[in-house]
C-alpha cells in the first residue's frame, strides 16, 4: 500500500544509466545471490532450443548464463530507454555499459576457476550470437509477446519484473500469471523478486514495488501449476534505505497438465 511519505514516480522518470550506476557498478550482494541462484538452477536442467529473458531492464548479466543452456535467446523489455541500452550492448556499441566483471563471475559460478580475458570475450561473443530477438513486451497484457508465444518457451527467466510494475498483490499475481503463460508445459521458470518493501529507490526517485513475502511466491507458483519448486530468501538489511529488505528467488517446472 502506498504511504504518505513515499511519492511514486512512473517510468517517464526512468534513467537506465543512473540505475546501472547505483545497482550494477559492482557485483553487489543482491546480484551475487541472483547469479548464484540462476546459474545453479540452470545447471539442473537440460539444454533447450530457445530461452526468454523477460522484463530485462537494461541488464545484461541475467542473460549471460543462458548462453550455456540455450541455442537461441530472446530478450524482452517494455521501457524504450532500457531497450536502447540492451541493443547497444548486443551490437557491441563502444558506448554500451561494461559487463565484463559480471561475465567473469558467471564463468566462475559455472566452474571456470580463473577465467581469462579471452574466456570473457568468447562468452560475450557467444551471447551476442545467440540473442536473435530484442523485442518490446508488456507484462500487463494477457499475452505479453502475443498469443503465438503462449506455452511457447521451454525456459523463461524474469528478474525483478512483475513486482516492479504492480501496486498490489492482485496486480502482481495477474502479471506473474501472464509471464507464466509463456512457459511451455514441462518448461522451467526462474525468477527473482524484491521482498518486504513497497518501493525501490533510484537516486531520489521512488518506483512502486509490491510488498511480497515468500508465501506469496510459493502460492503463485503452485496456483499456476508449477511443481518441483525451489524457493530461497536472502536477507539484505543494507538495502533498507533503497526500499527493500530481502530478495526472493524461485525456480519451478510447469506441469505438463497446465494450460
Amino acid at each position: 500500500m502506498q504511504t504518505a511519505e513515499v511519492k511514486y514516480s512512473d517510468y517517464s522518470d526512468w534513467d537506465p544509466k543512473q540505475y546501472l550506476q547505483e545497482y550494477y557498478s559492482g557485483i553487489m550482494p543482491d546480484e551475487k545471490y541472483c547469479l548464484e541462484f540462476l546459474t545453479e538452477s540452470l545447471q539442473r536442467i537440460d539444454p533447450v532450443p530457445v530461452a526468454l529473458d523477460f522484463g530485462s531492464g537494461p541488464i545484461i548479466s541475467h542473460v549471460l548464463p543462458l548462453a550455456d543452456k540455450a541455442q537461441e535467446i530472446h530478450v524482452s523489455e517494455y521501457v524504450e530507454s532500457n531497450l536502447l541500452e540492451l541493443k547497444k550492448w548486443f551490437s557491441a556499441d563502444k558506448s554500451a555499459y561494461d559487463w565484463q566483471q559480471f561475465t567473469q563471475k558467471v564463468l566462475q559460478l559455472e566452474g571456470h576457476q580463473a577465467p581469462t580475458s579471452l574466456d570473457i570475450q568468447q562468452r560475450e561473443s557467444t551471447v551476442r550470437q545467440k540473442v536473435t530477438q530484442v523485442i518490446p513486451g508488456d507484462v500487463r497484457e494477457a499475452y505479453p509477446l502475443g498469443e503465438d508465444k503462449h506455452n511457447f518457451y521451454p525456459l523463461v527467466t524474469a528478474h525483478y519484473c512483475a513486482e516492479g510494475i504492480s501496486l498490489n498483490k492482485k496486480e502482481w499475481r495477474t502479471y506473474m500469471r501472464n509471464i507464466m503463460g509463456m512457459v511451455k508445459p514441462g518448461g522451467t521458470l526462474i525468477t527473482s523478486a524484491c521482498g518486504s518493501g513497497h518501493y525501490y529507490r533510484v537516486g531520489e526517485i521512488c518506483f512502486p514495488s509490491t510488498e511480497l513475502n515468500p508465501q506469496d511466491v510459493l502460492s503463485c507458483f503452485l496456483d499456476n501449476g508449477f511443481v518441483n519448486l525451489d524457493i530461497r530468501v536472502r536477507d539484505l538489511p543494507e538495502y533498507s534505505d533503497q526500499g527493500f529488505f530481502y530478495t526472493i528467488f524461485a525456480c519451478g517446472v510447469k506441469s505438463s497438465k497446465s494450460k
